[in-house]
């Protein structure tokens, strides 16, 4: 029987917003350095010549960092596999298992994260978003540390209840319908019972 190809690569939005804003405001930071730099240099010829190394190095190392965050802030996506779900970012790889999975559902990003119940940081990142419906997958345990999740993701690509990631996407509902099928072609072949898809912590109730 042919092997089951990967699924597509849909891009993480939330992540892609946060690299944006990385870049821009390394950028800025950058560009001053070296106004200011290139501006002592003219108006101030006999600055010590450390203080003029460190400003240059420093902007030299900010707009370095701009550019090398400008090129890689789309490499992030997720991608289901045959025997697992691959998140991508430029500093982490996370692979999960089928078998860490309890359920997939969608819900509306604004449901999972109120607008006036987040913080203006949180706010700020998901306001481009409100509106969209968002992919959840309910875990029942990360496959790395909570702490390093949180160091390298955005807050709000982690369920704010429960275990599990928020993903955001140009399609969620491709998105779902892969995941469905990847995960129900895994428990087949292993005899188990599929989780719910399409049920979960965020779901509306029925009027």
């Amino acid at each position: 029987m042919a092997k089951q190809k990967p699924g597509q690569r849909h891009q993480l939005l939330l992540l892609r917003n946060s690299w944006d804003r990385l870049w821009r405001s390394m950028l800025g930071i950058g560009l001053l350095l070296a106004g200011l730099w290139v501006g002592l240099a003219i108006l101030v010829p006999s600055i010590d010549p450390l203080y003029d190394t460190l400003l240059f190095v420093g902007a030299a190392v900010i707009l370095a960092f701009a550019f090398l965050t400008f090129v890689v802030r789309g490499r992030s996506y997720v991608q289901p596999f045959v025997d697992h779900v691959r998140l991508v970012t430029p500093l982490l790889q996370i692979k999960i298992s089928y078998r860490r999975i309890r359920s997939v559902h969608s819900a509306e990003l604004q449901d999972i994260f109120p607008p006036r119940e987040v913080g203006a940081f949180v706010r700020d990142l998901l306001d481009p978003f409100y509106g969209r419906s968002a992919v959840l997958l309910d875990l029942n345990g990360y496959p790395v540390s909570l702490g390093l999740l949180r160091m390298l993701l955005p807050r709000p690509m982690l369920a704010p209840k429960g275990t599990g990631f928020v993903l955001v996407v140009k399609d969620w509902m491709a998105l779902s319908t892969e995941l469905d099928s990847f995960n129900d072609n895994y428990r087949m072949s292993r005899g188990t019972r599929s989780p719910s898809v399409g049920y979960g912590m965020y779901q509306k109730p029925k009027r």
